[in-house]
C-alpha cells in the first residue's frame, strides 16, 4: 500500500494526514469484461463466475476456500451494475485518484 502524507491547513505539520494512495483495483478485469461492455454482459459474467466460484460450491475441507474471490466479484458487480457508481469509478480510474 502506497502512503501519502499532506500536513492539514490548520496543523503545523507536526500532525500529518495519511491517506491510502494504492490504485483502486481493476473491477472489469475481475469480472473479465471490457471497459465498454453493456450491462447486460457484465450481468452475464458475473452469473458465470459467481458460479464458478461461489463458497457453496467449494467447502474449506475441499482446500482454498474461493471467499475471496466470490467477495472480490460481487463488488465488483455492484459497483459496475449501478451507472452512477460506475460512472464514478470510470473516472477514478481515469484520473487514477
Amino acid at each position: 500500500m502506497d502512503i501519502d502524507w499532506r500536513p492539514l491547513p490548520h496543523e503545523t505539520g507536526a500532525d500529518l494526514e495519511w491517506r491510502d494512495i494504492s490504485p483502486p483495483p481493476d473491477l472489469y478485469g475481475d469480472l473479465e469484461v471490457s471497459r465498454r461492455a453493456s450491462p447486460e454482459v457484465i450481468a452475464r459474467a458475473y452469473k458465470t463466475l459467481i458460479e464458478k466460484y461461489h463458497p457453496d460450491r467449494h467447502p474449506p475441507s475441499a482446500g482454498p476456500t474461493s471467499e475471496p474471490i466470490a467477495k472480490q466479484l460481487n463488488e465488483a458487480y455492484s459497483v459496475l451494475r449501478d451507472a452512477i457508481r460506475r460512472a464514478e469509478y470510470d473516472r477514478r480510474m481515469r484520473y487514477r485518484i
